[in-house]
């Protein structure tokens, strides 16, 4: 036997369209079984609590790393917006530019061009 849709007003008045055969709502998220479940291997929850915490915060050196790269950037940047832009004392300004970045990367400041 066929079975037909069957059409349900829901809260707006709005006629929705049932499917034959299936539920008005499914279970729900709330009734599937969790991924996270503690199994029998895993360790005790007490054991778990009582390890040593850990730093999770970036070294220093890392830190320092991440400002030189940051810093590199914006100066690549800041060159090839002026590179793009052209107009009148360009070359001389990229020539300027150029020194300072030679000067910064030697102090250790930003990266030379070379660094991956």
């Amino acid at each position: 036997m066929g079975e037909t849709a069957t059409a349900k007003p829901d809260a707006a008045g709005k006629s929705v369209v049932l499917q034959p055969g299936l539920p008005e709502e499914d279970a729900g998220i709330e009734r599937e079984p969790c991924e996270t479940q503690r199994g029998c291997a895993d360790a005790a929850e007490a054991t778990v609590a009582a390890r040593v915490r850990r730093n999770l915060l970036p070294c220093y050196g890392k830190i320092a790393s991440g400002e030189v790269w940051g810093r590199t950037a914006d100066w690549k940047g800041i060159f090839a917006r002026r590179s793009a832009a052209g107009g009148a004392g360009r070359a001389d300004d990229l020539k300027s530019m150029k020194l300072l970045f030679d000067s910064c990367a030697k102090l250790g400041l930003v990266h030379e061009n070379e660094m991956v």
